[in-house]
């Protein structure tokens, strides 16, 4: 296991990677003109139009127009739909969502599932989400969401763990493949996950490494690319001291969450895979699944302040010294 060197954790730049993960197209927007100001290396194998040919084109000539309307439409309460595209006879979907700057970025991945498999996620996740709310006990609807949670993704492990005051967590709750040791009762630092870290994960609730022995693709810009904030973004490059820190845990795919609650980030969550391929869903089925976290005695308060800051953590263990991107 390679040395981390976490000292730049504080600083580095991980909202302007100019990069973004090879499994998805990312365009970035004027949201006055509707024109495509960057789009990443990624749209030539995605979308089978090159970035340089995108650039300075209107959005609506590329997803068409009803498109166009919808990834460009006030969102309210932080809500971003996803919206299905066709582009070269290829089924996507995208969601939108505007930085700081007011560009629109836009995350385009492949529609992998199938509308019936979509269905079923979506039915299999109300179903939990009523059986967990007929439950009292704190345990039990802790590991009653940590197993149902894996039982959704499929993963190798989810682990639910608790904030305290200073940000410090203990992991409370565990489902994990019969092969992987044990978490459970593990504490870990405030310092693992720095403060802009925490602030992405508020921004973006649920994200993918399908791989974390991917290539970055660069992002080809009218302006410089390392001043785009792509902190929103689910396809967001990541930091190069995460991904070390998953080699050396042997991890090869990661899906993170959060759990934020009145506006306020009370836990975070990775699913990791141990697995020797790189394991891909579908941006549909990620948001199914993690809606679990919605239980009401879990994302809406309780009368136990430990109670209330309880927040999953899905993946091989806690975080550890050199978790520079938080989790993503």
């Amino acid at each position: 296991m390679s040395p981390l060197d976490t000292s730049s954790c504080e600083t580095e730049p991980i909202r302007y990677p100019g990069a973004v993960q090879p499994h998805g197209a990312l365009l970035v927007l004027d949201s006055d003109q509707r024109t495509i100001e960057a789009a990443s290396d990624s749209c030539q194998t995605m979308l089978g139009l090159s970035a340089e040919s995108l650039l300075g084109r209107r959005i609506g000539l590329v997803v068409g127009w009803e498109a166009e309307t919808a990834l460009l439409a006030p969102q309210t309460e932080g809500l971003e739909p996803l919206v299905p595209l066709e582009i070269n006879g290829t089924a996507f979907y995208a969601r939108s969502s505007m930085n700081d700057a007011g560009l629109i970025v836009v995350d385009i991945e492949a529609a992998h599932q199938d509308a019936a498999t979509i269905r079923r996620l979506i039915y299999n996740c109300r179903r939990d989400l009523a059986h967990l709310r007929r439950l009292n006990d704190i345990p039990e609807i802790t590991q009653s969401a940590t197993e149902m949670i894996r039982d959704i993704t499929g993963f190798d492990r989810v682990m639910l763990y608790r904030f305290d005051e200073a940000w410090n967590g203990a992991v409370i709750a565990e489902a994990r493949a019969d092969d992987i040791e044990p978490y459970l009762g593990l504490n870990f630092p405030a310092s693992d996950i720095p403060r802009q870290a925490r602030e992405l994960f508020q921004l973006s609730k649920v994200r993918m490494i399908p791989d974390v022995c991917y290539t970055p693709s660069g992002l080809i810009a009218r302006r410089e690319a390392r001043s785009i904030d792509l902190g929103r973004s689910c396809l967001r490059s990541v930091s190069p001291i995460h991904i070390e820190y998953l080699t050396n845990m042997a991890v090869r795919s990661t899906m993170v969450g959060a759990l934020v609650v009145e506006g306020g980030l009370v836990g975070a969550g990775l699913v990791p895979e141990h697995a020797r391929d790189p394991v891909l869903r579908s941006g549909r089925a990620r948001h199914a699944g993690l809606d679990v976290r919605r239980h009401r005695r879990l994302d809406r308060g309780d009368p136990d302040p430990a109670t209330a800051r309880a927040g999953i953590w899905l993946g091989p263990a806690p975080p550890s010294a050199g978790r520079c991107d938080g989790g993503a």
